[in-house]
């Protein structure tokens, strides 16, 4: 174990000499059991340091509870909230459902039907049949009109025709005329699978072309309209009737055809 040494001031002078302390005398100084202490002793520091309570009571306070202030939002974020609302929906007017104006049937100046007056006037052309069917439409009695050519050419003659007499005819140049067509398929015949098609020619002058239609089980009047040239009507004025497409079984019911002016009482 080695030697511990405290230095010692010197504390006299005696007659001229300067007495240091023995040394080396091989006893080692004794050790203080505690070390020196500016406060005195242990318990002399303990008492000189303040409780702990007065410690803690030197904490600062917590901050207080401040209440929170609405943020103003930016300019830029109520664009951008408003770019995502959905635009107001337009200001319209209510829209009403008008009706279409309903074509009123036109008073026929000339017509005719398949009974006993008008029966022999209608003329088949090669390929075509009338015949009598047994069946009327409620107030006049319908024919079976039969066509076995498959197409139609735009002519009254590849169907039965009936000529319209020319006194007729000339009040017709440059008037809206109607052609109306009373007809249904025969009883076994399924709607849709057949045609009527029905033509009216004034001379060179005017021609409808064939216009067709799908009858259904029961009578129908079908109507067609146009508007004839001012020119002087010529000879021949026919109206023409026929099934499409043609064949053996291809037959329809018709019980009567009229022509009228549009607008006349």
């Amino acid at each position: 174990m080695s030697k511990r040494y405290r230095p010692v001031p010197v504390v006299a002078l005696l007659g001229g000499s300067l007495l240091l302390p023995a040394c080396g005398s091989g006893e080692p100084d004794p050790v203080p059991s505690e070390p020196p202490s500016f406060f005195g002793s242990e318990a002399e520091a303990n008492a000189a340091r303040p409780p702990l309570s007065m410690i803690e009571a030197r904490q600062p306070p917590d901050p207080p509870q401040l209440a929170a202030v609405p943020r103003t939002p930016r300019v830029e974020d109520v664009t951008v909230v408003s770019a995502r609302q959905p635009p107001p929906p337009p200001n319209l007017s209510p829209m009403i459902d008008t009706p279409p104006t309903p074509q009123l049937p036109v008073p026929p100046d000339f017509e005719i039907g398949f009974d006993a007056d008008g029966f022999g006037q209608w003329v088949p052309a090669p390929g075509n049949a009338v015949e009598g069917a047994a069946v009327s439409d409620g107030r006049r009695a319908a024919v079976r009109v039969r066509s076995s050519s498959p197409t139609a050419i735009p002519d009254p003659t590849d169907g039965i025709f009936v000529a319209v007499p020319a006194a007729i005819v000339d009040r017709y140049a440059g008037r809206e005329i109607e052609l109306t067509v009373r007809a249904r398929v025969p009883e076994g015949t399924t709607p849709g699978t057949i045609e009527v098609a029905a033509i009216f020619t004034i001379g060179t002058e005017f021609n409808s072309g064939w216009q067709r239609f799908a009858p259904d089980t029961a009578f129908q009047s079908f109507r067609f309209r146009w508007t004839v040239p001012p020119s002087a009507p010529t000879l021949p004025n026919r109206i023409g009737i026929r099934a499409i497409p043609g064949g053996p079984e291809a037959a329809i019911l018709v019980s009567v055809v009229s022509l009228g002016i549009v607008g006349e009482q």
